[in-house]
């Protein structure tokens, strides 16, 4: 009974180690997801931003319309961020 008690302590601590590894990786994998995320949502909502300006690169922009556009980038990817966290 001795042995057959370890062997099943032993399992059990793989076990919980396999699903713990399981999890952090998922849990790397989605802060790099929410990462690209991040960078996509804020350069189509800066391409858009320019495009109702009559601008069609950041170049072509003048400086208060290009930051007014970052500004809503970054307040919409913060929005986005929040929302992500409340679910």
């Amino acid at each position: 009974m001795d042995k057959k008690l370890k062997f099943l302590v032993l399992i059990t601590i793989i076990v919980l180690g396999t699903v713990w590894f399981l999890s952090v990786e998922k849990d790397k994998f989605r802060k790099e997801e929410l990462s690209h995320i991040g960078q996509k949502l804020k350069a189509d909502t800066m391409r858009d931003c320019l495009h109702k300006s009559g601008y069609r690169t950041a170049e072509e922009a003048d400086p208060e319309t290009l930051k007014a556009c970052r500004l809503l980038a970054d307040a919409k990817w913060q929005e986005a961020k929040i929302l992500n966290e409340s679910h």
